[in-house]
């Protein structure tokens, strides 16, 4: 209680201070503070004295800002709260480090970029390699890659459970909202705060939620597909009635795909005389790609595609793919149960239903 009252009692006081230094690059007479909210908008503009400056301005909530030197290239964001002290010490140079104090917000983004900058590094370490990497060679680094990324999606979870207010770690998710299934939209709605809901990232993620739930196939009647398998025969997933089916959109292209086709193998080979199968729709437009890419990872369930392409295949467009791989699990009556799970999951329900 004693917390909540001291929240409210700075939020009644709306009145914030920046106070700055260049502390190094070219002199400059102007400063300028802007918020970004679809297009740029100037709050504030002071003078620099003696390479130092002030600004003041008042917000009943958290929001993020933007200080831009006049001649700068250079930008530096930060955040700014009812009642925040801010200083700060910015330089010309990118190489240089920018100083600033002040703010939960702030701590709270400075921490969790302390605790990632590791696995960023490491990242781009393997983004390095990736670019120049054989089509072998890059499923084996897609596989160290998912491991980091794993752990960099833990870090981010234990700040959004630990901080579920903050408009900083908000932010932080802002560029994963756009590739995030229904189900990861909907954890990220139920973790963070709706005290959020002013804040332009919030009304995007709800947004991106709304999308996806509107595109959601799960417990409806799996739309139809008629394609030609890999050896050129008719293929109508009709045809799979009473089979449990894994219909897996990939391409030849996408290396976290075929990272996913080797770990579904071994399920594959334990279920498939249980009355479970997998179709493999590919988004590859190039006949010879997708063939060598079967035969190279010696994928053995049913292979069909039209050969269309991502952007233009109907299929496609029917079960709303806009990244890959993408999953569906179809029961037996043809109706779709789950959509991008993970193999323990698909594992737990095979176990349930094909005992």
């Amino acid at each position: 209680m004693l917390l909540v009252l001291s929240v409210l009692g700075v939020r009644a006081q709306h009145n914030y201070e920046i106070v700055g230094y260049l502390e190094s690059g070219s002199s400059s007479d102007s400063i300028y503070l802007q918020v970004y909210d679809k297009v740029p908008k100037i709050l504030q503009h002071t003078k620099v004295e003696n390479r130092r400056f002030v600004l003041k301005g008042t917000t009943e909530v958290p929001r993020q800002v933007t200080i831009k030197v006049k001649g700068w290239r250079r930008s530096q964001e930060l955040y700014v709260e009812p009642a925040g002290k801010y200083s700060i010490q910015l330089n010309e140079d990118w190489k240089l480090h920018n100083e600033v104090i002040g703010g939960q917000e702030n701590a709270i983004r400075k921490a969790y970029e302390n605790d990632s900058r590791l696995l960023l590094d490491t990242l781009q370490i393997l983004g390095q390699e990736y670019e120049k990497a054989t089509d072998d060679e890059k499923i084996d680094l897609n596989e160290k890659m998912t491991l980091v990324n794993q752990r960099w999606d833990s870090i981010k979870r234990a700040y959004i459970q630990a901080y579920p207010h903050s408009l900083a770690i908000l932010d932080v998710m802002r560029p994963q909202l756009e590739v995030m299934s229904f189900e990861q939209l909907e954890e990220l709605l139920n973790l963070f705060s709706d005290n959020l809901a002013y804040a332009s990232t919030y009304q995007h993620l709800l947004d991106r939620y709304k999308e996806k739930k509107d595109e959601r196939l799960v417990g409806t009647e799996a739309p139809s597909i008629v394609a030609k398998t890999v050896t050129g025969e008719n293929f109508n997933l009709s045809q799979l009635r009473g089979k449990l089916v894994l219909l897996d959109f990939w391409a030849s292209w996408c290396a976290p795909c075929r990272v996913g086709n080797k770990n579904l193998k071994p399920i594959y080979a334990q279920y498939k005389h249980k009355g479970f199968e997998i179709v493999s729709f590919s988004m590859d437009d190039k006949e010879k790609l997708w063939k060598d890419a079967i035969e190279k990872d010696g994928i053995p369930w049913i292979h069909i595609s039209d050969l269309s392409g991502l952007k233009d295949s109907r299929t496609a467009q029917d079960y709303h793919i806009r990244s890959l791989p993408t999953i569906y699990l179809i029961d037996t009556d043809g109706r779709v149960i789950a959509q991008n799970i993970d193999k323990e999951e698909l594992v737990g329900i095979l176990e349930a239903k094909l005992r």
